[in-house]
């Protein structure tokens, strides 16, 4: 049987099977002769020598990449050479490393392969998935902003309780009515104190001349408001040493007076406060006033108390509840209204009433 199958000879240089010679079948496939020599672990198996021509198909590279690997395993001391396959003369860009081969790799290059090579496995553990930080939907968004707040809410945060509705945007401020027109004495009355001086109109100012002791105007217009309304006058101390400007007001049923530059020409309070006269209640200062100087005074009445600046600084803020308001009996005939100066002369030329809708804070003008 053995004899059947292998033929006559025993000597292993002509190995045949029975009438097919393997030389004469493989006698034109030289790759056979390739695959032979990778399978058989013979010592001194040496790889392929670099084509003449440089190039190396895909065939012919898997083969001699096999081959290397073949003898590296057959003899583990040697180092693997070059087997010269990589195109010297392709282009720069064909000739690029890898990107994920690391610059000191001794492995051979193999050139143009069929395959790529699989990469080589992690030895370290793969790290735990983390979940990516919260990236903006556009530039500036700030990723942990909170979500904006519905109109009503927003409506909500704007609004609290202790603001007061703007006003319209078509708001007219109150009218200033001029009570002295600059010209007549139209309204007004010279004061019947006894012992008053000349009341007189000349170059737009109302005189008042030096009384013994007072001289002065009182209103005899219109009725005027009792509360929730300012006055501006504008006066000055032509001459002499006390008050220029004695303005009687009323405060919804009582009167009180106003003085500026009284008790020896610098005090400026009011009177009376409680039944004390501006150099004894709280409101009593001490102010420098110029003859020859006009001063503008603003006096403001409210429901809650009465305020008064002279040029723009506030010197006086008295509230009205807990207290008696009244005058001296000397100025009782300036009733409702009047302006009066007290041994001296003094001006007025500007006169003016505002009535306010509401009572408002105390704040510069």
């Amino acid at each position: 049987m053995r004899n059947l199958w292998i033929g006559s000879t025993t000597n292993s240089s002509n190995l045949t099977f029975a009438h097919f010679p393997i030389t004469k079948v493989f006698q034109h496939h030289m790759a056979a002769w390739v695959l032979i020599a990778t399978l058989l672990p013979t010592p001194g198996c040496q790889p392929m020598a670099p084509l003449p021509s440089g190039k190396a198909t895909n065939v012919e590279a898997t083969t001699t990449a096999d081959a290397v690997s073949t003898s590296t395993l057959s003899n583990p001391s040697s180092t693997a050479p070059d087997v010269g396959l990589t195109d010297q003369s392709a282009p720069a860009s064909e000739m690029k490393p890898s990107p994920t081969t690391p610059a000191n790799d001794q492995s051979p290059s193999l050139g143009a392969s069929a395959t790529s090579p699989a990469p080589a496995a992690s030895s370290t553990t793969p790290a735990e998935p983390t979940t990516p930080p919260a990236v903006p939907d556009l530039v500036g968004d700030d990723a942990t902003a909170q979500p904006e707040p519905s109109p009503e809410e927003a409506l909500l945060n704007e609004t609290t309780c202790d603001e007061k509705p703007a006003p319209p945007a078509n708001a007219k401020a109150p009218p200033l009515t001029a009570l002295f027109d600059g010209k007549t004495l139209k309204n007004w009355k010279s004061t019947e104190f006894g012992g008053e001086g000349e009341v007189s109109v000349a170059d737009g100012k109302l005189m008042l001349g030096v009384g013994s002791p007072l001289t002065g105007v009182t209103w005899h217009g219109p009725k005027l408001p009792t509360s929730n309304y300012e006055i501006q006058i504008e006066a000055m101390r032509v001459d002499g040493s006390d008050f220029f400007c004695g303005l009687t007001f009323p405060v919804k049923e009582d009167p009180c007076s106003l003085i500026i530059g009284g008790w020896g020409g610098g005090l400026v309070g009011l009177s009376s406060i409680d039944g004390m006269d501006a150099s004894e209640n709280q409101t009593g200062t001490h102010r420098s006033f110029e003859n020859n100087k006009w001063y503008a005074i603003k006096l403001r009445v409210t429901d809650d108390n009465i305020v008064v600046w002279i040029d723009g600084e506030q010197v006086i803020e008295q509230p009205l509840k807990d207290v008696k308001l009244s005058i001296r009996i000397e100025v009782a005939p300036s009733k409702p209204l009047g302006v009066c100066s007290f041994t001296s002369t003094a001006a007025i030329r500007k006169l003016e009433l505002k009535e306010l809708e509401k009572a408002k804070p105390a704040t510069a003008p």
